[in-house]
């Protein structure tokens, strides 16, 4: 996973994974996902980042807390 933030344009972006874009769904919130040929999620796009979060420049990747089964998925991680 990549995350980078680009201050001219003000845009975050968090790519999950390289692969060529083949769908770009744009949501009302202003947030950008990107999805592969097969509906998979490639990355994600936060244009204006600077308004809508502190310091995008300085966005911190912490280890994800395993789902726990009280979430409503029964215990799965995202994408089992």
């Amino acid at each position: 996973m990549k995350v980078m933030y680009c201050p001219e344009q003000d845009v975050l972006r968090i790519l999950f994974r390289e692969a060529p874009i083949e769908t770009v769904d744009r949501h009302g919130s202003g947030l950008i996902v990107d999805y592969d040929q097969h509906g998979r999620l490639v990355g994600l796009e936060v244009p204006e980042a600077s308004q809508r979060m502190a310091r995008p420049g300085h966005v911190e990747i912490a280890p994800m807390d395993p789902v726990r089964e009280e979430q409503g998925n029964g215990g799965q991680r995202l994408g089992d």
